[in-house]
């Protein structure tokens, strides 16, 4: 059985997902993790022409 967070973190990071920008690799990616008190913070990857200022989900 999956935990409701689990299932809440699955739901935020497939919304957030929808926001990368992703021009060259066409790949959206979502995170999401559960703070200590119980906040959910997301985020998506970001692509640049810039190739090594891009951002991944886990670290926007």
């Amino acid at each position: 059985m999956i935990s409701d967070n689990f299932e809440k973190l699955f739901e935020e990071a497939k919304k957030v997902r929808e926001k990368a920008h992703v021009p060259y690799s066409q790949f959206k990616v979502g995170a999401a993790f559960l703070t200590e008190d119980n906040s959910i913070v997301a985020g998506c990857n970001v692509e640049n022409a810039a190739y090594p200022q891009s951002q991944c989900a886990e670290a926007s």
